[in-house]
């Protein structure tokens, strides 16, 4: 453009966009085969869950069944596939990328940046709370919570009798104040690990290549 060479700009906005389809049309099935992917583990999993619990639910005593076999079924199966294509993905990348480095810088820099990050991932590992036991924790209140509608909706007469509305209200609200001490504690564990990904791990490690160049 600063040279006003407008056909050669042209030429490679031209060749820029024939790469750009490719790829969007990449990006476009690799998320509806994880898409796939997710709904051919959920039904694997609805179908041995449903062999188990219809043939002894008289003798199931977990509460929150319900919320187990549709919303803890299909999370788990969408959680799966997306660590799936998230560690794929930026596997090739930082393969791409390391190539790229090693081509222009040499055999040096692209060590000390590999270094550099394998430590600082290693380090974000130890220091990083258990969100596997949080989330599990978080989606058995949610269950809770979701059980007592339950109950209150299929004993409303009994409830409605009994003038009980005050005890299940309640009862629902401090089911509710758990979910929401839950995630917010997520959240503010999340929001601390950002921090610290975001600072040591990228904004030095721009630093550390500017340091190479």
């Amino acid at each position: 453009m600063v040279e006003r060479d407008w056909r050669r700009m042209f030429k490679v906005q031209g060749r820029y966009m024939t790469l750009c389809i490719p790829a969007a049309s990449l990006n476009a099935v690799m998320r509806y085969q994880q898409s796939q992917l997710a709904l051919a583990i959920r039904r694997r999993l609805v179908r041995v869950l449903h062999e188990g619990y219809f043939d002894a639910f008289y003798d199931v005593r977990i509460s929150t069944v319900d919320q187990r076999l549709a919303r803890d079924v299909d999370d788990f199966a969408n959680v799966v596939c997306e660590t799936y294509g998230n560690m794929l993905k930026p596997a090739v990348e930082v393969c791409i990328y390391v190539a790229k480095i090693g081509r222009t810088l040499g055999s040096g820099p692209t060590a000390a940046f590999l270094a550099y990050f394998v430590s600082s991932s290693l380090w974000m590992r130890l220091i990083m709370p258990g969100f596997g036991r949080l989330a599990a924790r978080q989606a058995d209140m949610e269950g809770r919570l979701r059980g007592q509608y339950t109950n209150v909706i299929n004993y409303r007469e009994e409830i409605a009798f009994l003038r009980g509305g005050r005890t299940e209200r309640a009862r629902a609200e401090a089911l509710f104040r758990d979910v929401v001490r839950g995630r917010r504690a997520i959240m503010a564990r999340r929001a601390a690990v950002s921090f610290l990904d975001t600072t040591f791990v990228k904004q030095f490690g721009s630093l550390l290549s500017y340091v190479a160049m």
